[in-house]
């Protein structure tokens, strides 16, 4: 979830209503970066993701210009985000095991 520059009158229950989702599955990530310096989390797409809707959504709501069909195109994602949300994604990934190396079993058929 990205947000602008929000302001709250009275309510700050309406900061969801300045809030844009964008969902990309897990699926469609090779990796997903922490730092914890910066509370920068970085999102990396698998090449063949790359024309997806849900990421051309994303990279062009960020940047009007993205162009999913350039070779260059970027394929990495970064954000910076508040302390609490930052634990959540750190939580996610160590319950998750994702920090660690794939483990690929020998003559497995199905997708990695």
């Amino acid at each position: 979830v990205f947000s602008g520059d929000v302001k709250f009158r009275d309510d700050p229950d309406d900061a969801d209503k300045s809030l844009l989702a964008y969902h990309v599955p897990l699926k469609h990530l090779t990796a997903i970066e922490l730092d914890e310096s910066t509370c920068t989390v970085t999102l990396q797409v698998k090449d063949e993701f790359r024309q997806r809707k849900q990421w051309k959504s994303l990279m062009t709501a960020l940047n009007p210009d993205y162009n999913a069909a350039d070779e260059n195109s970027s394929v990495n994602c970064s954000f910076r985000c508040g302390q609490g949300y930052f634990d959540t994604w750190r939580t996610v990934l160590d319950r998750s095991e994702m920090t660690k190396p794939a483990r690929h079993i020998l003559d497995y058929e199905g997708e990695y």
